[in-house]
């Protein structure tokens, strides 16, 4: 069997259901969407990162890429990327964090590092803390068009 997607939070394993990759290039640049679409909403912990990558033009090159995001602004961001647990009980929203994409074969992997801020309940207007999230997820690389 094989071994679920796991990531770090503060330092305790979190696994995920199976995560897709997506890349596509919109002229200049590349879209990424990095998520876990087979996760039941009501019970499993789930992952939504979309994000442009400036620096390539080419799905085919995702490899080598890099992603980087910092907010120093205190309000909550009110964006869509986020990684929720337990069916979106908790969620996490991404305030300084570095995601770099390598390649195995046929699997991109996905490294990501950095610090969420941990919203519980889901609706609260401040953070209950920050964490840190770290790990490598793998997920079939994408094909280039």
């Amino acid at each position: 069997m094989a071994k679920k997607p796991t990531l770090a939070i503060d330092d305790t394993p979190t696994e995920f259901p199976p995560i897709e990759l997506t890349a596509r290039s919109n002229g200049n640049n590349v879209t990424v969407q990095i998520g876990t679409p087979t996760a039941d909403p009501e019970k499993d912990n789930a992952i939504h990162l979309d994000f442009t990558l400036e620096e390539i033009d080419d799905p085919s090159n995702l490899a080598g890429a890099a992603w980087q995001f910092k907010s120093d602004d205190p309000e909550r961001a009110g964006t869509l990327n986020a990684i929720t647990l337990r069916g979106r009980a908790v969620v996490l929203e991404p305030i300084d964090v570095e995601i770099y994409f390598g390649r195995d074969g046929d699997l991109a992997t996905i490294d990501i590092d950095g610090q969420f801020r941990w919203f519980d309940p889901p609706d609260a207007e401040a953070p209950l803390k920050v964490v840190n999230v770290s790990g490598r997820l793998l997920a079939p690389y994408p094909k280039s068009p």
